[in-house]
């Protein structure tokens, strides 16, 4: 899949998770607090107004949510418009190939999405594939091609580790977490008591993504002193920007070059998308797609934004009449 269609994909999970907590508001609860309890409607109306972006750039989330939903639908229904709405085969099939890749099932588990509820999102991707690559083939040969030319760049992963890390800012803190290490406690923990990195130390200090050789984005001696270090072991403090960082290796792989059959659907996909993206605009016809459809906001602050064009007729229609 293209790395486009990972983040479409990871997007609509977010989104996909706080749509789920917005749904069915009921009298249970979810929390309690000295016997007060919070309930499911607390809960949820602090989502929906929870702040997403920055300075001027804040937006509800509630709003982003519905947003998401609406678009989705959209994607569907013009599918089914042009008769390429995805089949059940092809879903199946896109699951498949995304439970290859290595981040996928993770996310899924940390966003909290079932197997039904992701192949739900994917139904969408798959309908925008669909749209997308309207009478456009790609043969066998070109895809087999394609991978011998990029069989030793874009398809051989380096060596590399997965970490957790514990950052450090001031020299006593570094004392303090080395010596709570030496005497044996578990990294994970004193990452969660003592690491400066608020992200990563809520997963125990695992980093989100992998060192790599060769990476360009971390420095020569941090690559090398990781990937020297073996699995469950931990490196030596080494300074960086903010102080100083120790990291622990989770996993260590070897190069290794993906194999034909691995990448091949990726591979296809790809090439799909590029021959369409010629043939089609995508952008274009989803607007004015959207321009026609009956779509119906039913929170009234999110309009203005959601229902640009819908909000203007309103205001046309509330002026007096001369």
């Amino acid at each position: 899949m293209s790395s486009a269609g990972k983040k479409a994909l990871l997007l609509a999970a977010v989104a996909a998770v706080l749509s789920s907590s917005l749904a069915g508001c009921g009298r249970s609860t979810v929390g309690k607090v000295n016997g007060r309890k919070i309930s499911r409607q607390e809960y949820h109306t602090r989502l929906e107004r929870m702040p997403l972006g920055r300075g001027d750039q804040q937006v509800e989330a509630g709003m982003v949510v519905l947003g998401e939903l609406i678009d989705e639908e959209l994607w569907l229904r013009l599918a089914e418009k042009e008769k390429v709405a995805p089949t059940d085969s092809q879903v199946e099939k896109r699951y498949k190939e995304m439970q290859k890749l290595p981040w996928f099932t993770a996310r899924l588990k940390a966003f909290g999405i079932t197997k039904e509820q992701a192949k739900d999102l994917l139904r969408v991707e798959q309908a925008k594939f669909n749209l997308q690559t309207r009478g456009v083939k790609v043969p066998d040969k070109d895809v087999t091609d394609f991978y011998e030319r990029q069989k030793k760049t874009q398809f051989t992963i380096p060596e590399h580790a997965e970490v957790a890390a514990i950052f450090c800012e001031a020299k006593e803190t570094l004392d303090r977490v080395m010596s709570l290490l030496e005497q044996g406690v578990e990294f994970g923990v004193v990452a969660r008591q003592w690491s400066s990195d608020t992200e990563s130390k809520k997963r125990d200090g695992r980093l989100a993504r992998a060192i790599y050789r060769g990476d360009t984005q971390v420095p020569k001696e941090v690559q090398d002193e990781v990937l020297r270090t073996k699995r469950g072991q931990y490196t030596t403090p080494m300074r960086d920007a903010n102080g100083y960082v120790i990291f622990q290796v989770l996993n260590h792989r070897k190069q290794r070059t993906q194999k034909h059959a691995e990448v091949k659907y990726a591979i296809w996909e790809g090439l799909m998308g590029d021959k369409g993206a010629k043939k089609w605009n995508m952008e274009e016809e989803f607007t004015k797609f959207r321009e026609k459809a009956d779509i119906k906001v039913g929170i009234d602050r999110y309009k203005e934004r959601l229902l640009p064009e819908a909000e203007e007729e309103e205001k046309k229609e509330e002026q007096p009449k001369k």
